[in-house]
């Protein structure tokens, strides 16, 4: 049997154990607990005045149900049979045996000892002593309290079914149709009620009929006898009753042609505050809770028509429309019938989602690719074509059951996969016929081949983008001779949308492009500088993608090397510019010294971005070179061939050294509004300080330490970076992309105007969760958009992938604690999970019990056991977080602690936690031997934090305290469980949320959905306030990289600016107008959009008030920025300073 068949099983049986305990399916008797804390979902509980006196953190409700339409015709001859399904719990005397082993528990504990009987404490004549001591000062603190032990009586059993004729309560007048809840049927359904009290309760011989008075002691527990003996003496005349009844209630409404039906089913016991008062204090004598209701709805004479959800997008590949909507509850889907005449609720709804799987029919292999990739290509291309026949085929055959909007909506979706077969042959034929092109293709293949994570091939969506865009990165090599009518074919302005699920190979993409773009810049003669950025939104993501990067820029640096044309040029190098948060701006010496002088561990601790050698794989440590400035990455092993791994970074080192890839956070780009040297990765340089790496415009950049006098003149040839690639576009929102859209268009207008190049840079953005992914384009860089793979006509195949109906990928389930407090509810449900797991961890030939397994070795049944032993709960806000730790710490640990089953270690991973951190929790799942015993945390409460880049193939089950905020952030947290065997996903819905009630009710609906339900990533470059925020930055940056270089003299000093100002060196009219093209004011024709009248009105008053102020007020000898700011102008140091800080001291 295969491992996902096994792994499969075993999650499917986990699910099922889970769900059994949340609902107390399955569970007959109760020790030591009360019913309303045992079990986690479906309590209907009692109605009462005074419920919310003692349960105001808790949502309580009193009923169930389910809606649903017939046909109106149906009237006269449809009928329900409505069946009531859950459990009642009463109480009964514990048996001599469990009482005296809770009584030994109690007095173990107390004492010290490890006995196990009563008379081992009888006759211990210390405890005597001390119990005697105890008694004489009226203490209570020894005392033994009686046992709480409940019984369960199964309401399916008993056969609680009601016939509803529909037209006997239908007012066709009215076109009403009412059943209340004191209606003959019910009274009938009360009668039953009495009658299971009477012949199943008070019938028992150990109902607990009388309430325990007196003081239990040890004597009275030495025998049976003398236990039996106790119960007797507390036999009364006043007995307890249980409080139990029930009710079904339907309402019928008409609805055009259709009877709209509503069936409730309630709990009609009413609950005196005298109870109350009792439970308020645990001693839970009457149990008037229903727990797991549920109905079955059987139809006769009729079937149910489906509910169409108008509310859903108009999407023809979905289907809308629903058996019916559950009420505080769900519908059981496994349960639907054909007949369309049966409706099961449920309160626990399960999901199934199957693996979506890459198409391997046609291959891309890397030797292919490297011996023939031009007739291997065409295969693809072949399939493609195929592909496209077979979509035209289905529109004609099905587009008459389409709309209009249906019809069009498949046209596009044909259309759009029509133009990436020709931009992908467009590819094919420039390998076929320009050899650089076939070179840079074959030297790629050859790296990724080379890699020591090979998987020996391409999946289909990676090669066919690579090939896709190569076009557009031809085109910045004017000295190609491409015919215009290719030419002209470039999409390099427009922005490319690289979108695929989590974990489907979307960096392989981008990355292979890079890597791809490398060998052409160096084959075109492109020697040095900047090839590519790549930009993350977190300095985590940043920071988990730089050994990525570096393994693969190290086996194209191998090929670099060992071919004439290139291995003259500068080695193939990674900066990583994420900032002093992460790593240091710049340093000088005495900085370099300190680092030094740290503890070897520590060194690394602090600045190690990379920990493995990409050439080797030996462990990397972190040294200052006092002599070049910088902070460098050793490889420790002896026998590498390398020394100093080309890793920078340090800010100003990465300014010096221009690396061929940088790794940045997307903050970083407003480095263009302060830093002087931040334009070095656009521009370049033509000087060369053979120390320190490349001059800036004044010369060397670490001048302050520099001895050199003579600089080297340098070609720097095409410096503007060609791709600028953002990753998890989708966070790119809100302020951050408001003011990241300003940048963007900053950098943009120097690459255009100001440098060599003379033209901007190709953006390439990815993500797993999409929608309206045009707008945020448009408004992120005023580009349009194109979505690669675009959609398919299919919903579960494209050409590229498939989903897979045989592969599990995860069981997701949900359910609302009602009853509990939110907090109780997860920590409950946590602890329900960990008993599950614990069971088959001490005792792994339980596991051959599961039908399917019956075979399997102990060893692979360990192995499959330990990959759903780690849990994540997932917090929406850090509180949570903090409070879930807390109750597992107590009462949960307590209690798993008690019942012998290992207790919650719980690791964080929320904001307050560094990369460091977090790459430390990795590092320890992944390479542990056994993540049971080997592993110091067996729990991960998160945060956000966890939703992007953070994966291991043990993380399988993931639970949610209430769902997140939008649907993307749902999407890529649970993603985080079963990237490899069947995840288990658990989404405890907040009961007093109605929003979140929804994705209970239409919880199948919502997974089904979540592709289209994602929302439009909220972005406006138009904000009115946000040019307020960064006109300063962006003024500030025209200074540094457009008048600065121009004007000979410091003028990012104060003074100097001020004399520029006066001289005309900068003039006003020449910035106001930079600026309108900075914002995007002016279209290409030249025209003023009228959408920026606004923000050029802003601009005219802000330039007029700073050159004002510039020339009026007296200014010192300060940066720029600083001086900017003492004249009422900040300069943002990041794209979220949006915010002066307030400093509180503290005399």
């Amino acid at each position: 049997m295969d491992d996902q068949t096994i792994h499969r099983l075993f999650a499917e049986r986990l699910t099922q154990e889970f769900i059994e305990k949340l609902t107390g399916e399955g569970i007959s008797r109760i020790e030591g607990k009360v019913p309303e804390d045992q079990f986690v979902v479906g309590q209907l509980s009692p109605s009462s005045e005074n419920m919310d006196s003692f349960i105001s953190s808790r949502v309580v409700i009193n009923g169930v149900g389910v809606n649903f339409n017939i046909p109106q015709i149906d009237l006269d001859h449809a009928a329900l049979e409505v069946e009531l399904c859950g459990n009642w719990f009463y109480r009964v005397y514990p048996t001599y045996e469990e009482q005296s082993n809770a009584a030994v528990r109690q007095y173990n504990t107390l004492f010290g000892k490890k006995y196990s009987t009563i008379q081992e404490f009888v006759n211990d004549v210390d405890v005597k002593q001390k119990l005697a001591e105890i008694d004489s000062k009226k203490s209570n603190s020894y005392d033994i309290p009686l046992l709480q032990i409940y019984k369960r009586v199964s309401i399916e059993k008993h056969n609680f079914k009601v016939k509803i004729t529909l037209k006997e309560i239908y007012d066709t007048e009215t076109a009403r149709g009412v059943l209340g809840d004191l209606d003959p049927i019910n009274l009938a359904l009360n009668e039953k009620v009495q009658d299971v009290i009477k012949n199943v309760v008070l019938s028992d011989p150990q109902y607990y009929a009388y309430d325990i008075k007196s003081k239990l002691a040890l004597t009275n527990l030495v025998t049976e006898d003398s236990w039996k003996a106790f119960l007797e003496l507390e036999h009364k005349e006043v007995k307890n009753l249980p409080n139990w009844n029930l009710a079904v209630t339907a309402d019928i409404k008409q609805n055009g042609e259709l009877l709209a039906i509503g069936l409730k089913y309630i709990n009609k016991a009413e609950q005196v505050g005298s109870e109350l008062m009792k439970k308020r204090y645990k001693d839970h004598i009457k149990i008037s809770t229903i727990f797991n209701a549920r109905l079955k709805v059987k139809l006769i004479g009729t079937k149910y028509v489906p509910i169409k959800l108008t509310h859903f997008k108009d999407d023809y590949k979905y289907d809308k429309e629903q058996a019916a909507l559950g009420f505080n509850c769900n519908i059981d889907f496994l349960e639907l019938k054909d007949s369309m005449d049966y409706i099961v609720t449920t309160n626990v709804p399960l999901f199934k989602q199957y693996r979506l799987k890459t198409n391997d029919d046609i291959q891309a292999r890397f030797a292919d690719l490297i011996s023939d990739p031009v007739q291997t290509l065409l295969v693809i291309h072949s399939g493609m074509k195929q592909e496209l026949s077979e979509w035209k085929n289905k529109y004609k055959e099905c587009r008459i059951l389409y709309s209009e909007s249906a019809q069009h909506q498949m046209r596009d979706e044909i259309d759009a996969f029509k133009l990436e077969i020709d931009r992908f042959e467009i590819g094919i034929d420039l390998i076929r016929d320009y050899s650089i092109i076939k070179d840079a293709f074959v030297f790629m293949n050859q790296a990724f081949s080379n890699s020591p994570k090979s998987y020996g091939g391409w999946r289909l969506f990676q090669i066919v983008y690579i090939v896709s865009v190569i076009l557009d990165i031809a085109v910045c090599e004017e000295q190609l001779a491409l015919p215009e009518s290719i030419r002209s074919k470039s999409t390099f302005d427009d922005a490319d949308v690289i979108f695929f699920p989590t974990g489907g190979g979307k960096t392989e993409a981008f990355l292979g492009t890079v890597i791809f773009n490398l060998f052409f810049d160096r084959l075109r003669n492109k020697n040095r500088g900047v090839t590519a950025i790549l930009r993350y939104p977190l300095r985590l993501l940043a920071a988990q993608q730089a050994s990525r990067v570096c393994n693969i820029l190290a086996q194209a640096e191998l090929i670099r090397r060992t071919d004439p044309r290139m291995c003259d040029s500068d080695e193939f190098g990674l900066g990583y510019l994420c900032g002093e948060g992460n790593t240091p701006n710049k340093l000088n010496k005495y900085k370099l010294d300190e680092i030094n002088s740290l503890p070897d561990t520590e060194r690394d601790r602090k600045y190690l971005v990379v920990e493995k050698c990409p050439f080797c794989g030996g462990d990397l440590h972190m040294m200052a070179d006092v002599d070049h400035m910088r902070l460098v990455h050793v490889c420790g092993n002896k026998k590498c061939n390398e020394n100093i791994i080309p890793i920078y970074i340090v800010d100003n080192e990465i300014y010096r050294y221009l690396p061929s890839v940088i790794i940045s956070t997307v903050d970083k780009m407003s480095a263009i509004g302060f830093n002087r040297n931040f334009t070095q990765l656009f521009r370049g340089t033509n000087r060369k300080c053979l120390k320190h790496g490349y001059c800036g415009v004044d010369g060397c950049i670490e001048y302050k330490e520099c001895d050199e006098e003579v600089f080297p003149q340098v070609d720097m040839y095409d410096p503007v970076p060609t791709l600028m690639i953002q990753d998890e576009l989708h966070l790119i929102r809100e302020s951050l992309g408001t003011y990241d859209s300003h940048y963007e268009l900053m950098i943009d207008y120097f690459c255009r105007n100001h440098t060599s190049s003379k033209r901007g840079m190709k953006i390439i953005g990815a993500t797993a969760t999409i929608s309206n992914y045009q707008k945020q384009i448009s408004e992120l860089f005023l580009k349009n958009a194109r979505r690669f793979p675009c959609e398919s006509i299919n919903l579960k195949k494209h050409f590229y992938s498939y989903i897979d109906n045989d592969d599990l990928n995860r069981i997701i389930i949900g359910y609302a604690p009602f009853g509990r407090a939110m907090i109780n509810g997860v920590a409950y449900s946590l602890k329900a999970l960990r008993e599950v797991i614990w069971k088959y961890v001490e005792n792994h030939e339980l596991i051959r019990e599961i039908p399917g397994l019956e075979d399997i070795e102990l060893n692979q049944a360990n192995k499959v056991i330990q990959d759903y032993w780690l849990s994540i709960e997932y917090n929406n806000v850090k509180i949570d977080s903090t409070n879930v730790v807390g109750a597992l710490n107590n009462p949960i640990n307590i209690e798993l602690g008690d019942a012998g089953v290992r207790t919650y270690s719980a690791a964080k991973m929320t904001g307050d936690d560094s990369f460091q951190d977090v790459r430390k929790i990795l590092a320890e799942i992944e390479t542990a031997d056994n993540i049971i015993d080997d592993v110091g945390f067996n729990m991960i409460s998160a945060t956000s934090m966890i939703s992007h880049g953070v994966d291991a193939d043990r993380f399988n089950e993931i639970v949610f305290f209430g769902m997140p905020g939008s649907t993307a952030e749902y999407i890529q947290a649970y993603s985080r469980a079963g990237r490899k065997y069947p995840g288990i996903v658990v989404d405890i819905i907040r009961p007093s949320r109605p929003t979140d009630q929804s994705y209970l009710r239409y919880f199948q609906k919502f997974h089904e959905y979540k592709d289209i339900l994602v929302d439009p990533v909220p972005v406006n470059r138009w904000a009115n306030k946000a040019i307020d925020v960064t006109m300063p930055g962006i003024f500030c940056g025209l200074i540094l990289s457009v008048y600065y270089p121009i004007c000979g003299h410091k003028i990012y000093m104060m003074p100097e600016l001020k004399k520029a100002v006066e001289n005309s060196e900068i003039n006003k009219e020449d910035v106001r107008h930079q600026m309108y093209e900075i914002y995007g004011c002016i279209m290409e024709d030249g025209q003023i959009r009228s959408i920026s009248k606004i923000y050029k009105k802003k601009i005219d008053e802000f330039v007029e008030t700073v050159f004002r102020r510039i020339l009026d007020k007296s200014v010192g000898e300060e940066y720029i920025t600083s001086g900017l700011n003492n004249l009422g102008f900040h300069v943002m140091n990041s794209l979220r300073d949006t915010e002066k800080n307030l400093i509180v001291e503290v005399n």
